[in-house]
């Protein structure tokens, strides 16, 4: 990582400004939807409340790491790559939170979203008590653990009628869900931000570099440091805001505010 210069570093948190408004606002957000409001509507459905319990955090944890962002860049440090993981997961949050409240989805649509949610976070936390061992431990009642709670609400999917749910693919929610934030489709974007998530090569083709050379003898290099593009983090930092700010105002209109 490098001493970004100040100008860049006046630009960037610039445009983060908004960020202290943003969570503001959604720290406003009733625990619940508004009574009248599409989400109080949904949550009549039987397990019609789920798409609220899972959109408000996607949100909270895209903020967060924004947040972070922040306080990298008020440091003075500009990291070579760090920060596009930081942006692929407030984006996926924008995502995930925008496709859970979608008002051109149906109320049936959006439970079926939000049980493919619980579904796949039900699996995830199985998975890891299998993982460090604490699967078959004894629980004090009325606690019970990702195995019981699974087969509880598989149970109750047959009960309903429900045989198949919606499944969140991260590539099919950037092309969908990244209106407003970038022309056309917002695959590339989640392309491109793996690409750092995954610590792949091709992440040298978003690199900035420079020779190191040795200050007692300039003719000897002795390296070369890598830093991350100015444009390509500007562009992102914008993008991660702008969909914050436009993911909240969904979140909002979803619960009557």
């Amino acid at each position: 990582m490098g001493i970004a210069a100040l100008d860049q570093l006046q630009e960037l948190l610039r445009l983060m400004a908004p960020l202290d408004g943003l969570r503001e606002r959604y720290g406003a957000l009733s625990p619940r939807p508004l009574p009248g409001s599409p989400g109080e509507f949904d949550a009549r459905l039987e397990l019609g409340y789920l798409p609220w319990v899972y959109a408000t955090p996607a949100w909270a944890t895209a903020g967060d790491h924004m947040l972070t962002w922040r306080a990298a860049v008020s440091g003075g440090i500009l990291p070579m790559a760090a920060q596009y993981s930081l942006f692929r997961v407030a984006l996926e949050g924008v995502v995930v939170s925008r496709w859970l409240v979608d008002l051109n989805a149906t109320p049936e649509e959006r439970r079926l979203r939000g049980l493919g949610m619980e579904r796949g976070d039900l699996r995830e936390w199985h998975n890891l008590e299998v993982a460090i061992g604490t699967d078959d431990k004894p629980r004090s009642a009325p606690a019970s653990g990702p195995r019981q709670r699974r087969a509880e609400r598989e149970a109750d999917l047959v009960r309903l009628g429900i045989s198949s749910l919606s499944k969140p693919n991260k590539t099919d929610l950037f092309r969908r869900y990244m209106d407003g934030l970038v022309q056309g489709d917002g695959v590339w974007v989640y392309r491109m931000l793996s690409g750092f998530v995954h610590s792949g090569p091709r992440v040298l083709a978003a690199m900035s570099q420079r020779q190191v050379v040795d200050p007692e003898d300039p003719s000897e290099v002795l390296g070369v440091t890598l830093t991350a593009s100015a444009e390509q983090t500007r562009v992102f930092t914008q993008m991660a805001v702008t969909g914050l700010d436009l993911a909240l105002r969904e979140l909002e209109q979803y619960a009557g505010r």
